[in-house]
């Protein structure tokens, strides 16, 4: 084989990295995430004088994609799943942290899985506790642990044994009753994202999620929160503007952010919980897949300096992938949940 010309080595490389990045970002737990770009709270207090920005806003929301670890194997000792990402702020040349967590993405790519296919709903819940239950809760490492397998517990005596999905305890720093001066408190709340029946309205599970929960929530008004949407903040005709948009992966990735920051030494500040998860095995596939993609690379990669590439390096890569089976409990657990 003959060398080729330098500017056809600068394409080669181009469209075999491009590909790669483009093929990979489906093993990171984010092929059928939905992730709506936005403006950050530091970034929101001004306006834009250029649409420009509305491209940069979509530009970011790629690279949080596309930038998050690729699957490792799972086998090994990887105990440590919160990852942090330096992201450009919108702002001067500041940079903040983004933070993300590789098992909540993995389990959101399945409960998005199961949503498009059985046409149920995710569903982010917030429950604010009494200072007692609170105190109770951080005694321990077992009462820690006994009070997230009890929220649980309620969550599923609330909505069905078949409901599915996390939640993550928090600190409550502020908090508001309507006739009362603010007052920075020492009580905990908890977030749940969760898969549930369409069938259920928001009242329904307001209702339920009330009457489950009365013993350890407080009992104002909006001590418990339901919502199949939250709101994101997006550059529009040079202002900044509100939109509403179904719970996605910034909502799980935003909810990640303490996670370095354990109450209980040693004890996550979240849990998985519900029937047929395949957390796990679905990172098993996956780097699976990562192994054969880097295989196939490695080898386009020995003849980018020899011959021009002049295939569809995605479609051959995304064949190279496809032709890692899908494990089939993750189908049989699709079919399986009610």
């Amino acid at each position: 084989m003959s060398k080729i010309s330098s500017a056809h080595i600068h394409e080669n490389r181009r469209k075999l990295d491009s590909a790669y990045v483009s093929v990979g970002r489906q093993l990171r737990g984010v092929s059928s995430a939905l992730l709506y770009g936005h403006l950050y709270k530091s970034e929101s207090g001004r306006e834009y004088e250029s649409k420009a920005v509305e491209h940069l806003v979509d530009e970011r929301k790629k690279l949080i994609l596309e930038q998050r670890e690729l699957p490792c194997n799972p086998k090994r000792n990887n105990r440590d799943m919160q990852r942090t990402m330096r992201l450009k702020s919108l702002l001067g040349d500041g940079y903040f942290n983004y933070k993300y967590n590789i098992e909540l993405t993995y389990l959101f790519e399945e409960l998005k899985e199961s949503v498009d296919f059985r046409k149920s709903k995710i569903c982010h819940i917030t429950v604010q506790f009494k200072h007692d239950v609170s105190d109770r809760a951080r005694a321990s490492e077992g009462e820690f642990k006994k009070f997230k397998q009890k929220l649980a517990n309620l969550m599923k005596g609330a909505l069905g044994e078949d409901v599915r999905g996390f939640l993550v305890i928090e600190r409550s720093y502020v908090k508001f009753v309507p006739g009362r001066s603010r007052s920075r408190l020492t009580a905990l709340h908890a977030h749940f994202v969760i898969e549930h029946c369409s069938t259920l309205s928001k009242s329904d599970i307001n209702n339920r999620v009330r009457q489950k929960f009365k013993r350890v929530s407080e009992l104002y008004d909006t001590s418990v929160g339901v919502f199949h949407d939250y709101t994101v903040r997006r550059p529009k005709d040079a202002k900044v503007k509100t939109f509403k948009t179904p719970v996605d992966l910034g909502l799980v990735d935003y909810l990640s952010k303490e996670f370095d920051k354990p109450m209980i030494k040693g004890v996550k500040n979240y849990s998985v919980f519900g029937k047929n998860l395949n957390v796990r095995i679905r990172r098993e596939w996956r780097f699976k897949q990562r192994v054969a993609l880097d295989r196939a690379y490695a080898g386009l990669d020995k003849k980018v300096g020899v011959e021009r590439l002049e295939f569809d390096i995605v479609a051959y890569f995304e064949m190279i992938i496809n032709s890692v089976s899908r494990p089939p409990k993750l189908d049989k657990s699709l079919s399986e949940v009610a």
